[in-house]
């Protein structure tokens, strides 16, 4: 899921902790979505 995308979905439900797993390094398109992650946890106050 793209937390662009869920416009932080996962922070309204409640979640603490987000965990993003980049299986193949240098892949851009998993790296360009974990940061979408880590932005959209950090507004809505969860850990990455």
């Amino acid at each position: 899921m793209s937390f662009d995308a869920g416009q932080g979905e996962m922070g309204e439900y409640g979640a603490t902790k987000i965990m993003c797993h980049i299986q193949n390094p240098d892949a851009v398109n998993l790296e360009t979505r974990c940061k979408g992650v880590q932005d959209g946890a950090a507004e809505a106050v969860a850990e990455t």
